[in-house]
């Protein structure tokens, strides 16, 4: 029997959200308890106890309300990839760790749907703010606000026009290409404007709100670090394109690693 696969819609939103919200909960008293030690993973990035807690309660979640249906999520991650699997959920219970680890706030929760080789759905939840975006291409992208109970009424994202001015979330900042996309925008008359740093999956919500333009990132990523981030920028008419020939960006790889990469609010905006 085929297990049943989560629709890209509100219901399905509302478990994710829901479900992020309580991990990112639980985190944040593993931190303020104390208990957190810090541990280095088999990729050399960094991971705590309050990383593992919130898978747990994440894959407890999705294991209940569809049972069955294949989740990779980062903690429990194997080093396999997604061979055989037509559709999965991709699952970051703890994105921004670094930020996490010194007590930053900027960190948040996402988990994606891949259908085939494309991100369709996803939703990133900011535990500090109380907030859940989600969206998906064909869908829409949608922000909303946690009550302490539940989430609020959502309110619809994009599309975003481009100005002359493009305002650049920064990521990991490494490497010439980065500096040659620059370079290449600026050929069009663009000047560009910096702002100041947000951690993890939330730069893709920055462009979805239209807050920003340009998100750049030629350092290594993980396909559960875009997958979220790249469906509800698509949901609020961005897109998410490869550094090296402007491909679109696809799932299920072999290693699940991604290669370098930029996302933008709006396809207006044009790049060489």
């Amino acid at each position: 029997m085929t297990p049943e696969a989560p629709r890209p819609d509100a219901e399905t939103a509302e478990v994710f959200g829901r479900l992020a919200m309580e991990a990112g909960r639980l985190a944040l008293e593993v931190r303020a308890r104390g208990a957190m030690k810090e541990r280095a993973k088999g990729d050399g990035t960094p991971g705590t106890e309050a990383d593992v807690a919130a898978e747990r309660h994440i894959l407890a979640g999705l294991a209940a309300r569809w049972p069955g249906f294949p989740v990779i999520s980062e903690e429990a991650w194997d080093g396999g990839d997604a061979a055989g699997h037509e559709s999965f959920l991709l699952v970051d219970p703890l994105d921004g760790t670094r930020s996490f680890i010194h007590s930053g706030e900027d960190f948040s929760v996402n988990i994606g749907l891949i259908e085939g080789d494309r991100a369709v759905f996803g939703m990133i939840c900011d535990p500090v703010a109380g907030v859940m975006w989600r969206g998906g291409a064909g869908y829409g992208a949608w922000r909303a606000d946690w009550n302490g109970d539940g989430f609020g009424e959502a309110r619809s994202l994009g599309p975003h026009s481009a100005g002359d001015v493009v305002r650049v979330v920064r990521g990991h900042w490494s490497g010439r290409s980065v500096e040659r996309m620059l370079d290449g925008l600026g050929v069009f008359g663009y000047s560009f404007e910096v702002l100041p740093g947000v951690g993890a999956a939330l730069k893709f919500c920055r462009l979805a709100e239209g807050l920003a333009e340009l998100y750049p990132r030629a350092a290594g990523s993980m396909e559960w670090d875009t997958a979220a981030g790249q469906a509800v920028l698509e949901g609020a008419g961005g897109c998410l394109r490869l550094l090296e020939d402007g491909g679109v960006l696809r799932y299920g790889k072999s290693g699940l690693k991604n290669p370098a990469f930029f996302a933008v609010s709006s396809p207006e905006l044009r790049t060489n």
